[in-house]
Parts: C-alpha cells; sequence; structure tokens
C-alpha cells in the first residue's frame, strides 16, 4: 500500500511539473500552433481618390463670369454630390458638368464655388482661377457651343431619379 501512494505521488509530482511547464511559455498554451502575422496600414480616402475636378472659364463680359465645372466619379461606388445648389447622384465613371455664372467685381482673380458630397465627408471649395482681361484664358466660341451642348445633355438637375426622390 505504501508502494502503491509512492508510485501515485511520483505520478502526481509529474503531472504537476508537466502543467506548471505551459505556464512558463508565453503566448498560447496549444499544442499544434500556427501562426500568421500581418501588418497593415489604414488610410482615408481623400477626394482626388473619388472624384476628379476640372473647372474652365468659358466667358467674362459684362460683369458676369461663365465657368463651366465637370466632376467625374473614380470610384466603384454611387456618390452623391451637391455644387452650389444643385443635388445630384454620381454613378461609377459618370461626370457631371454645370455652367455656373457669376458675378465679378474689379480685382476678383478667382471665384469659388462650393462642393459637398457623403454626408460632407467631402467638402471643399473649388477655386477658379479667373483673368477677364486676358483672352487667351477665354475658350474659343466653338468650344463654348461644344460646352453648351455637352452641359445640356449631361443637365441632370432637373430630372428626379426615382430611387432618389426622398432627397
Amino acid at each position: 500500500m505504501i508502494k502503491g501512494k509512492r508510485i501515485l505521488l511520483v505520478i502526481g509530482v509529474l503531472a504537476m511539473c508537466y502543467l506548471l511547464s505551459f505556464l512558463s511559455k508565453t503566448g498560447t498554451s496549444a499544442w499544434f500552433v500556427s501562426g500568421i502575422e500581418a501588418k497593415g496600414n489604414m488610410v482615408n480616402a481623400v477626394t482626388d481618390d473619388l472624384i476628379s475636378v476640372s473647372s474652365t472659364l468659358v466667358s467674362c463680359e459684362n460683369g458676369q463670369a461663365q465657368v463651366n465645372v465637370s466632376i467625374m466619379n473614380r470610384y466603384e461606388i454611387e456618390i452623391p454630390i451637391q455644387l452650389q445648389e444643385t443635388h445630384h447622384h454620381l454613378l461609377p465613371g459618370e461626370t457631371f458638368s454645370k455652367a455656373i455664372s457669376t458675378a465679378i467685381s474689379e480685382g476678383l482673380n478667382e471665384i469659388q464655388v462650393p462642393l459637398t458630397g457623403f454626408n460632407r465627408y467631402i467638402d471643399e471649395m473649388i477655386e477658379i482661377p479667373i483673368d477677364c482681361n486676358n483672352d487667351e484664358a477665354l475658350i474659343d466660341s466653338e468650344d463654348t457651343s461644344l460646352l453648351e451642348t455637352e452641359n445640356q445633355t449631361n443637365d441632370t438637375e432637373e430630372v428626379i431619379n426615382p430611387e432618389h426622390e426622398n432627397e
């Protein structure tokens, strides 16, 4: 009986040593360990990643400047935008153009047009330089008529998209 208790005591001490050896290991106590390590960097998108904005001075006469602003969706999802008071949903790859007329005063060298989108994630001022004294800055009359026709074909602020009637 004493011999049986000693064997049981030796087995118990070995089992305790075995179990305590797992506590000394750092990391895991699993027998089969598979490790994967990855490092990454998360960066928010900027406006240039989502849309591209271009603007052109069309005419500058009688104290009025007319500019054409084009916005193209560069991303693969629909982007809601607001250019001044015009709301529009840009589909992937779609370009929205709008002619904007504004009064100019002496010494004014740029026009600022507000652009917002994605619940103000995009909230920028488009700064359009103007030089009414320089005739070279203006587009030829042929290009102006082309811009007007393009603006008429892209003029979608009058049409209500049935998917977005509630906005």
